[in-house]
């Protein structure tokens, strides 16, 4: 009996033991779920974490472990999507969120993302590989899932206004608004529209509107600032611009566009800049912004002294000042103080930017072999920058290397796509490679296509030129210079006139472009568009006239070949007088005497000179007009503050013909001409050296 209860008491305690057992280890395996889904939501949560702040690789990384932890969650491969599309790469995105599409179904009710989630974030991955029509369906079968998906509308109203259906476009952004009233994307989409819908000012009271939510918004100032500009109110452009380089740190990228609208009301923007500078507020910065801007505006000495002021300030060289001055010039003439600044700005920071400015400038220089060398350590520096295999083409062009330079073209293109590019392989097939289709629709392409970067517009005039739209060629040429005023627009537009063979227009633009700082010389010479214009005498006097100016034509009495260069050249002997003035021989009326050249625009002679040449018959007395009379009986009634007439003054063999000079009281004045009256005869120079004028006649002197 006792056997028989001490039997059952074991059993029982086995039964116990055997309960408990299974209790354990059900607790054992219920903490280590809870230590499993504790370690999945870390990562989820560090995952989301890093996407927050933009750290794609580590986002990517944690959401990985979180799949390896868990496959059949539809969740990770839903946040790694969103990171590998963060990090550029758009096929891994797509094929992630197709995963999690795919096990839609597992999506815990419990979880944060939902099938709308889902299908939006292939929207935005179809959206960004520029699959609009895919885009378009997912975002709207979001939205069939759940109607107050803003993110869903938010994105197709994005979409809407890139296939220009701005109505569309409005709509859902205006039914995110109903939901999220201050939704930021929303609110930016409609006022971007209405710059699109040329609804200029309530596009800047909605930018205004942003401001006010989201105070100090680089998003807000960029697109006001392109509002105020397309609506051609430049100077609040330019405020705007300003406003936004001030509270953001990294203004590298837009101190150009900065500059840009700075040249457009440059009366204005100037002096604004410059009582930053004075103030010395992040003196630096405006500076910089100051010499860019004398840069721009042709102010090419004002600009150097900027950057060397600020290279003072900074107490030490550095490659970006270096350039700046290179540039300078180079824009002025002075080659080789160019080349010195750009070989310094290399020893100082190898760049491709500094590497292919000096090829540039080698390449203007007729160092076509020097200037490829640099062009290959650009390309290497960037080879996924297009105006680098430009340049190389060009000068691979001018080695007679066509086959290489089509080559450059081609990999520059599928780089970067842009109308000098099309231009410049157009003209290397026409001209070199018998490719006349090709050169056709590359002609063809630039005269469709009016928004690439704004100063390649003027190759779509040439293009359309060469197609035989002179009209619309002109036109678009001239709108160009409206808005962009610069001196390479006025280059570009010397060119197109001169290959539509309408001379004086060219010289008139080629004038502005003198005026406003260029000097690209031997740029002209090697410019096919100009061949005709060159060969004529208005031509060959401007360039010799703007040579002189710019120094680049030294003319001395030890060297005379400035008056060689054209056989329409005269050079004078001349006298400084104590006034610094120049002062050399003439025949007045037949009377050998002197003028004095002066700056000023005077024209006078002594009363005494008049009543010389009037008693000894020089003069007659219809030639002079007293005050009171126009008659005159004797030499005492030729009277001061009278004027007379000269009817022939010889300088040399060339003759200028009915002066009219004011009579001076004064014994010791000569005759006195400005400088004005001398450039009726042709460009005039002086070398105070020297002691010559030099005189490139005018046709039919």
């Amino acid at each position: 009996m006792l056997n028989r209860r001490l039997s059952y008491s074991f059993a029982g305690f086995k039964r116990k033991m055997m309960k408990n057992r299974f209790s354990i280890l059900f607790v054992i395996l219920a903490l280590c779920q809870m230590a499993f889904a504790a370690k999945k939501d870390d990562l989820l949560a560090s995952g989301i974490s890093s996407l927050n702040f933009k750290e794609y690789t580590e986002a990517g990384n944690a959401f990985t472990q979180y799949i390896n932890e868990s496959k059949s969650d539809p969740v990770g491969y839903y946040y790694r999507s969103q990171a590998l599309l963060g990090a550029g790469n758009k096929v891994a995105a797509l094929a992630d969120i197709n995963s999690a599409l795919k096990l839609e179904n597992k999506l815990s009710k419990r979880s944060e993302v939902k099938r709308n989630h889902l299908f939006t974030q292939r929207g935005v991955v179809y959206r960004a590989m520029e699959e609009m029509n895919k885009a378009l369906a997912d975002f709207s079968e979001a939205l069939v899932s759940d109607p107050n998906d803003v993110k869903a509308l938010v994105s197709r109203g994005e979409v809407f206004a890139r296939i220009r259906q701005l109505n569309k476009s409005d709509a859902d952004y205006k039914k995110a608004l109903q939901i999220d009233e201050t939704n930021f994307d929303a609110l930016l989409g409609l006022a971007v529209n209405q710059v699109a819908k040329k609804q200029y000012l309530k596009a800047i009271e909605a930018f205004n509107k942003l401001d006010v939510i989201y105070p100090q918004n680089e998003v807000v100032y960029r697109n006001r600032c392109e509002a105020y500009a397309v609506k051609g109110d430049n100077m609040q452009a330019f405020n705007d611009m300003m406003e936004l380089i001030t509270f953001n740190e990294d203004y590298s990228a837009d101190l150009p566009v900065l500059v840009d609208y700075a040249t457009k009301c440059s009366n204005y923007a100037l002096p604004k800049i410059s009582s930053k500078v004075a103030l010395m507020e992040n003196e630096e910065l405006w500076l910089q912004a100051r010499a860019a801007l004398y840069e721009a505006l042709g102010q090419y000495s004002k600009a150097i002294d900027d950057y060397n002021l600020l290279e003072s300030k900074l107490g030490e060289k550095y490659a970006l000042l270096c350039i700046g001055r290179a540039n300078c010039y180079k824009s002025m003439g002075d080659y080789n103080r160019a080349a010195d600044e750009y070989k310094l700005a290399l020893e100082l920071e190898e760049s491709a930017r500094a590497y292919s400015l000096y090829a540039d400038l080698q390449l203007t220089r007729g160092e076509a072999n020097q200037a490829l060398v640099n062009l290959d350590k650009a390309v290497a520096l960037e080879p996924m920058n297009g105006n680098l295999y430009l340049l190389r083409a060009k000068t691979k062009e001018s080695l007679g290397n066509f086959n290489g330079a089509l080559n450059d073209y081609n990999v520059g293109l599928s780089v970067c796509k842009s109308n000098e590019m099309l231009l410049n392989r157009a003209l290397l097939c026409l001209n070199k490679l018998n490719k006349r289709q090709q050169a056709m629709n590359d002609f063809s392409d630039i005269a469709q296509n009016e928004t690439f970067a704004k100063k390649s517009k003027n190759c779509r005039a040439l293009a359309l030129c060469l197609l035989g739209k002179q009209e619309e060629a002109e036109q678009w040429q001239e709108s160009v210079l409206g808005e962009f005023p610069t001196v390479h627009n006025y280059y570009d537009a010397a060119s197109l006139y001169a290959c539509m063979n309408k001379d004086s227009v060219a010289l008139d633009r080629l004038q502005t472009a003198f005026e406003l700082g260029f000097r690209g010389f031997l740029q002209l010479d090697s410019n096919v568009f100009m061949d005709s214009l060159r060969k004529t005498h208005p031509y060959k006097t401007l360039l010799y006239e703007w040579k002189v100016k710019t120094g680049t034509i030294a003319v001395s009495a030890a060297d005379t070949s400035a008056s060689m260069v054209f056989a329409d050249t005269v050079v004078v002997d001349v006298k400084l007088t104590a006034d610094k003035r120049y002062e050399m021989d003439c025949v007045a009326n037949g009377w050998n005497t002197t003028f004095v050249c002066d700056t000023a625009d005077v024209m006078h002679i002594s009363l005494l000179d008049v009543q010389f040449l009037y008693k000894y018959g020089f003069l007659d007395k219809k030639d002079i007009a007293s005050a009171a009379s126009a008659e005159q009986v004797s030499v005492a009634d030729v009277k001061a503050d009278s004027e007379v007439i000269l009817r022939s003054l010889k300088i040399g063999e060339l003759e200028l013909k009915d002066l009219k000079l004011k009579i001076v009281a004064d014994p010791s004045s000569k005759i006195v001409l400005s400088k004005k009256c001398l450039e009726a005869l042709g460009a005039i120079s002086f070398d105070s050296q020297s002691l010559k004028m030099t005189i490139m006649k005018k046709a039919g002197m």
